[in-house]
């Protein structure tokens, strides 16, 4: 216990919590301003705007070949600055060049295709640049994680959104959909100013050394298996909610599954906080032994935040939907205690060893288990909602988490074991 409030201390003074309260924020502030500009713009131009973010969500996905995320992996605090800023410079030109790409390809697709609405094609036009340049602000993001720059990395996403805020609601008065569009360039370019002023001498003076081709062939490699992990991750939620849709064909139980699961899902930010904040922390021990340790802290202590959180969650419940809904989702509480249980599952036993694979250096086996879960889940979740209805949903999820969360466990606990004894049986290799 006393080790366990050490590290709690220790997560404090680092910039978790403001990488927490900067997530609440940004979440927070994109609900408003999302609210705000749907009740300025028009209508038809919206449901043009709303269809063609879309397309470029899908490009999102791309996340420059996931090189963004891969430099967690390869560099990290004690890392020399020119090696740091080798790899930061291959992956900002190549992911950026990768998200350009795309959105030209795009627009380039859509000139010739009919689309059902034709007059969304200007809007796919107006912002073929801004997968690029949000890439570009992403990668300055990565980089002051790198250097577990947590405060800035949390005021950079803060300030970003309240620009959208601002500045779109501003513009939707005068421009309509292309306030909006200029807001999100805006933001961008914001994002990236500030982000610039504290790595000055990162960007501008340090000199960087040249990567061989092994060096980046590995770095696409491990941005590709990051992108796969994720991919798959990302496709399990929105898999529950096509098949509750498609199955059960009921309005009701659907606007109670979606309101149920509205707050208990917001428990993923707490341990996505933690493990923003963790990542480069454990990516930067070389010794397994302590990367094990450090690792076994880390879930305790997620596992601890997440129950107490999820506890008071579960609680306030009736309230909470009584506050906001009146009696229309009264009937939406019970299932709404199911799906405290299912993400609770997830965020305080699945997400820490799914996340912190990566950091010491095993991608395959992540890919490998998303890409089953997402399957094994969505044969599971069939099977499960025609036998009990919409609660099959969480039966089906709860499964998966917790296998999926059991084999990764034991997979983190083996490789780091079987360093700690290769490095025992071979110290002169230690670095």
């Amino acid at each position: 216990m006393k080790k366990l409030l050490q590290e709690f201390r220790e997560i404090v003074r680092g910039g978790a919590m403001h990488i927490l309260s900067g997530s609440i924020l940004v979440k927070a502030i994109t609900m408003i301003s999302s609210i705000l500009i749907a009740r300025f713009v028009d209508k038809n131009d919206y449901a043009y705007y709303t269809y063609v973010n879309n397309f470029y969500q899908y490009i999102s996905l791309l996340d420059g070949l996931g090189l963004g995320t891969a430099l967690l992996i390869f560099c990290n605090v004690n890392m020399t600055p020119e090696k740091k800023k080798a790899y930061f410079n291959f992956a900002l030109r190549l992911g950026a060049g990768i998200q350009l790409l795309a959105a030209a390809g795009l627009c380039i697709a859509v000139a010739f295709i009919p689309l059902p609405f034709p007059q969304a094609k200007k809007y796919i036009y107006l912002q073929v640049l801004l997968p690029a340049i949000s890439f570009v602000s992403h990668m300055l993001m990565m980089q002051a994680r790198v250097d577990q720059k947590n405060k800035i990395y949390s005021f950079t996403g803060v300030i970003r959104a309240i620009v959208v805020l601002v500045v779109g609601t501003t513009l939707v008065w005068f421009l309509d959909v292309y306030g909006i569009i200029a807001s999100h360039y805006l933001s961008c370019i914001v994002g990236i100013c500030f982000v610039a002023l504290f790595f000055k001498k990162f960007l501008f003076s340090t000199n960087a050394e040249v990567l061989d081709r092994e060096e980046k062939k590995k770095y696409i490699k491990t941005g590709i298996s990051l992108i796969i992990a994720s991919f798959f991750s990302s496709m399990m939620p929105t898999n529950e909610t096509f098949l509750v849709n498609n199955i059960i064909q009921d309005e009701v139980v659907i606007a109670n599954f979606k309101i149920a699961g509205l707050f208990p899902q917001q428990l993923l930010l707490i341990t996505g906080a933690l493990m923003t904040y963790y990542f480069p922390v454990i990516s930067a021990i070389k010794d397994p032994a302590k990367q094990w340790s450090k690792i076994k802290k880390i879930g305790a202590i997620n596992f601890v935040i997440v129950i107490f959180v999820a506890g008071i969650g579960a609680l306030l419940t009736p309230f909470v939907i009584r506050l906001l809904y009146g009696t229309k989702y009264v009937d939406a509480i019970p299932l709404t205690y199911a799906h405290w249980l299912m993400r609770t599952v997830n965020a305080a036993i699945r997400m820490v060893p799914m996340n912190l694979l990566p950091a010491v250096g095993f991608l395959k086996f992540n890919s490998f288990t998303a890409m089953v879960s997402c399957i094994t889940q969505t044969i599971l979740d069939y099977i499960l909602i025609s036998l009990f209805g919409v609660t099959g949903a969480v039966y089906g999820a709860v499964i998966v988490y917790l296998l999926s969360a059991a084999v990764t466990w034991w997979y983190i606990r083996h490789v780091l074991k079987k360093r700690i004894r290769e490095e025992k049986k071979y110290p002169q290799t230690n670095e």
